[in-house]
């Protein structure tokens, strides 16, 4: 394996990691804040949406204008500082804004971690066959 192909990896299992340890708490800090369940609902799909028209934006602009790996390092930085903003959360507006903001960070780390993934990976593995 090459090591581009292993630091992709790794970043993206670390990253995996720490939205996996806030996922179960996602329920019981939204009724700390005065949320109820409408307010989860709205907030995921607000994710959702967010991320889901910009992937295809981002797809585009990392084919041509910007590098995916800035595009990639710019994605994780921002899903780092809208992780930590959840400290900062006092209302569900509040976390309507940090869900937004999550979702850029995936849409701009996702896509450009795919391509960058698929033009790092070795391609010569014997004995593999799918």
């Amino acid at each position: 394996m090459k090591k581009k192909e292993k630091i992709l990896l790794y970043g993206s299992n670390i990253w995996a990691l720490g939205e996996g340890m806030l996922g179960p708490l996602f329920a019981v800090f939204t009724q700390r804040i005065g949320g109820n369940i409408l307010d989860i609902a709205w907030a995921w799909a607000l994710y959702l949406m967010v991320a889901g028209v910009l992937v295809i934006l981002v797809g585009k602009i990392s084919d041509g204008i910007l590098s995916k790996e800035k595009l990639m390092v710019t994605g994780y930085a921002l899903n780092a500082i809208f992780t930590f903003s959840y400290l900062f959360v006092s209302s569900p507006l509040h976390l309507f804004f940090v869900q937004g903001g999550l979702g850029i960070a995936f849409a701009l780390s996702n896509p450009t971690w795919n391509a960058l993934y698929a033009k790092y990976e070795d391609k010569k593995q014997d004995g593999f066959i799918w």
